[in-house]
């Protein structure tokens, strides 16, 4: 049975933001977020989806584009949902104007699809939507939002550009992500409460709240987990940790010593543990 995907932009969408406060819908479409990153375009890449109950599926490729890595964690959320209605969340024009206005137009007239890219992704994409007998609905969410109005997409870029930093290629990891609720924003004013936005960290090496904020984790629970996967004790980076190259001890101009983490190494060991 054909099912047509509709499309909306979530800027229309009065009820986006007493979803995020609300945490998880009540009732109703599963709703997912997707997102795609690469390092460089082409370059390291990774996918991934988010759904509101925290479960997860992501994957990565050592060379791909941002387009192609869009497009994927979409059709990956589509083929491990195929008996639920979604409301699917994307940050990407492109893909979502792919699958709704654009392909199937290329794919009644083939001389329209010459030379556009991604044409087989796209196509498995829409045979997808069509085996499924459950409605679908896209919505564009503006991506990199530092008031975290859209929790999923905040999640699912997270978990992508974890991904894309792996720098190899990985079919398909799952798991549970602990998504962040809290909108960052004043209502009345949009302005956010975080007041400038945060420095890029450069290089591999990071701090637990960093890591945390990558993973969507407080710095608390991120050292629980490190305390977990016996990594660090008392506040301090045990010394496996150390020789296997996981952490490393900086000091502050008081002196004061503290601990850096390698977040390609360390932050798959976090999503995978309990």
């Amino acid at each position: 049975m054909t099912r047509v995907a509709e499309a909306e932009s979530s800027q229309a969408e009065s009820s986006q933001s007493e979803y995020a406060r609300a945490g998880l819908a009540q009732d109703g479409p599963l709703r997912i977020g997707t997102d795609g990153a690469a390092r460089k375009n082409p370059g390291p890449a990774g996918w991934a989806w988010v759904d509101e109950h925290g479960n997860y599926a992501a994957g990565s490729w050592v060379r791909e584009t941002n387009n192609v890595a869009e497009l994927t964690a979409i059709k990956m959320a589509l083929a491990d949902h195929r008996n639920t209605p979604l409301i699917i969340e994307s940050d990407s024009q492109y893909a979502i104007n792919c699958i709704t206005k654009w392909a199937p137009g290329w794919r009644r007239n083939p001389a329209k699809a010459e030379g556009k890219k991604n044409l087989d992704l796209i196509y498995s994409i829409l045979d997808l939507l069509e085996d499924r007998d459950r409605a679908v609905k896209f919505v564009w969410v503006r991506g990199h939002d530092e008031s975290n109005a859209h929790p999923l997409n905040t999640a699912a870029d997270l978990l992508s550009a974890q991904f894309a930093d792996r720098r190899i290629d990985t079919a398909r990891v799952s798991g549970h992500h602990e998504i962040d609720w809290a909108v960052r924003a004043d209502a009345s004013t949009g302005s956010s409460r975080a007041g400038k936005q945060k420095r890029s960290r450069k290089g591999p090496w990071a701090t637990q709240t960093q890591i945390g904020q990558e993973l969507g984790l407080s710095s608390i629970a991120v050292g629980k987990k490190l305390e977990r996967l016996g990594l660090r004790a008392d506040k301090t980076a045990t010394q496996s940790a150390l020789d296997d190259g996981l952490a490393k001890a900086r000091k502050m101009k008081t002196g004061t010593t503290f601990y850096v983490w390698h977040s390609a190494k360390v932050t798959p060991l976090l999503s995978a543990a309990d």
